[in-house]
């Protein structure tokens, strides 16, 4: 109660702005993702960037009842032309999985960084496992390299799957992915990497907005922490609010006590970045002839 009261009382106008600011970088955001996308499908459709940002707001109105947002790409694939459905679904694929690279990789650096801080380590370690964050670290590293090797050689990855009978016939899904070259593939990672900068400052300046205060870089870590942890939990994107909250409580809660002002803070981002969005994919969504014609 006293956090809340001290967050009322010192709200003034440069809070309001910095509120706005976050509602600004959520269109910039799903632009990014936007330009991955058209980039993604420029080899089978062209979409204008309108275009692309409808589809990738459907998505969001399709990702909100399915685990870890899995059906994001049924949305998008609603404004391609029927007969290029099937082939963008690796390239789907390939979009999100560029996604997860960036993810992992800020994760698991924040963790190593973390790793070496003594003070840190001092109240982390009161709370968590030494021996947890000790596996989990070897097994970051083999993720990512995994990962990598999936996104810069698939092609290769599917000729040695083409050896294994039982998944022979499904090594198809590759076909699309071996079009894309490393400039191309490179190119999509830093768009994933804008995206994800972006995530970070919206809640590193909404932590400021709320008197969350601890140094920004610090927080940064944490935050890559904890999204690396949303990639990792499965849950219905609906239900990631409460997840969200737990794990900004746990994770900021190290170096903040202000629980209230953290609770805001993942509240407001979630509404922003996935209720908002899901909710104006859902206008989208409404006026497609679903199947029959994409919107132009």
């Amino acid at each position: 109660m006293d956090s809340w009261r001290n967050i009322v009382k010192q709200f003034s106008f440069s809070e309001y702005l910095n509120i706005f600011f976050v509602f600004l970088l959520m269109p910039l955001n799903w632009t990014f993702e936007a330009m991955k996308w058209r980039l993604l499908v420029e080899k089978i459709q062209h979409l204008s960037l309108i275009q692309s940002l409808k589809s990738v707001f459907a998505g969001q109105a399709f990702s909100m009842n399915t685990f870890n947002g899995a059906g994001e790409f049924l949305g998008k694939l609603l404004f391609l032309k029927a007969d290029n459905r099937i082939r963008a679904i690796s390239i789907s694929f390939l979009g999100s999985l560029s996604q997860l690279i960036i993810t992992f990789l800020a994760g698991f650096s924040s963790l190593c960084y973390m790793w070496n801080i003594r003070d840190f380590n001092e109240q982390v370690f009161k709370k968590l496992s030494v021996y947890w964050s000790f596996f989990l670290i070897p097994i970051l590293v083999i993720c990512n390299v995994f990962f990598l090797l999936l996104y810069y050689r698939a092609k290769k990855i599917k000729d040695l799957l083409k050896k294994i009978r039982l998944i022979r016939k499904y090594t198809g899904f590759f076909d699309e992915l071996e079009n894309f070259d490393w400039k191309e593939l490179t190119a999509i990672l830093i768009l994933s990497l804008l995206r994800f900068i972006v995530f970070v400052s919206q809640y590193v300046i909404l932590f400021r907005v709320f008197k969350v205060d601890a140094d920004w870089f610090l927080l940064s870590c944490l935050i890559c922490i904890m999204f690396l942890f949303l990639a990792i939990i499965p849950g219905i994107t609906l239900a990631e609010l409460g997840i969200r909250g737990e794990l900004s409580i746990l994770l900021i809660g190290l170096v903040s006590k202000n629980t209230i002002g953290i609770l805001l803070c993942a509240s407001g981002i979630w509404l922003i970045n996935k209720l908002l969005p899901a909710i104006i994919g859902t206008v989208f969504v409404i006026g497609i002839r679903v199947f029959k014609k994409p919107i132009e």
